[in-house]
Formats: structure tokens, C-alpha cells, sequence
């Protein structure tokens, strides 16, 4: 079962017909590009979630995700055809399903009906920046018998 369809999809990018004439086709998108980003959307939960995701309201979620990175994939694909760069709307989507793909890793969003694995989610490692720096921490003084330090 797929997160989204064709028609999904289509619904997103209302101004783009996708049939067997258009680049990418439809053919294109439910056999290659859908089940793509299915699998990228399992990599990423699977630690945590039993995958593929199951639940009527997890669903709901991995379908907005689902749609939004095949949408930018498609717009994309369209716009460098045509401009030999990046569409704004596809990388706008694109950030929108990262980030919320992130917050779900993160455990700051949880698939409350989906089947946990057992894994605690944490944050990633990819998402650890190389910029680390050491902070000490600073112990407040403590206040005694009417002294303030």
C-alpha cells in the first residue's frame, strides 16, 4: 500500500496535467516515484515504527508527508527540464516533509496509533550540527542564612 496516490498528488499540482503524455508520466509516478519516497519515509520511521506506518490518524500524517516529497519530486523534475534548476515550490514542500519527517524522529510528534518498534526516538545524527560548542554550566550561588553571594 502506498502512502499516497496519483490522484493525491495531482490535487497538489493543480496547474500540471500528469497522464502517459507528461514527463514525468503517470506510469512514472506510481511505479517508480511514489514507491521511491515510500521507501525513504520507511527508512527514516522504521527504527521506530514497525513500517509500512499503519493507524487511521498516523496515515493521515505519512500521506501529507508522502505527498508533499512526491509533489517537490515531480516540480522539480518539470522545472529543470525548463530552467535547469530547482522549482520554489518543490523545494518548499520538500522542507515542509523534512521537517516534519524530523519532528517525528525527534519524538516531538508522535504516531500515536502507529506500532512502535520499542526504540525511544532521539535526535539524528545528521542533524547534529559540526559547529558543537562546549558551554559550561553555571552554578547559581546558593544563598545562606541572610548572605547573598
Amino acid at each position: 500500500m502506498s502512502y499516497c496516490t496519483l490522484q493525491d498528488v495531482q490535487d497538489m499540482l493543480v496547474q500540471i496535467t500528469i497522464d502517459a503524455n507528461s514527463n514525468p508520466s503517470d506510469t512514472q509516478v506510481t511505479s517508480e516515484i511514489i514507491p521511491m519516497y515510500d521507501r525513504y519515509i520507511d527508512d527514516r520511521l522504521g527504527r521506530y515504527y514497525q513500517v509500512p506506518i499503519t493507524g487511521t490518524n498516523a496515515l493521515l500524517t505519512i500521506n501529507r508527508i508522502a505527498k508533499y516529497l512526491v509533489a517537490a519530486e515531480i516540480a522539480d523534475r518539470i522545472y529543470l527540464g525548463q530552467t535547469g534548476s530547482q522549482s520554489a515550490q518543490g523545494t518548499n514542500w520538500r522542507a515542509l516533509a523534512e521537517q516534519q519527517l524530523t519532528q517525528i524522529v525527534q519524538g516531538d510528534v508522535i504516531l500515536w496509533d502507529a506500532q512502535p518498534t520499542g526504540e525511544t526516538p532521539e535526535p539524528e545524527y545528521s542533524q547534529v550540527s559540526d559547529k558543537l560548542s562546549v558551554a559550561t554550566r553555571v552554578t547559581p550561588p546558593m544563598f545562606s542564612m541572610g548572605k547573598v553571594f
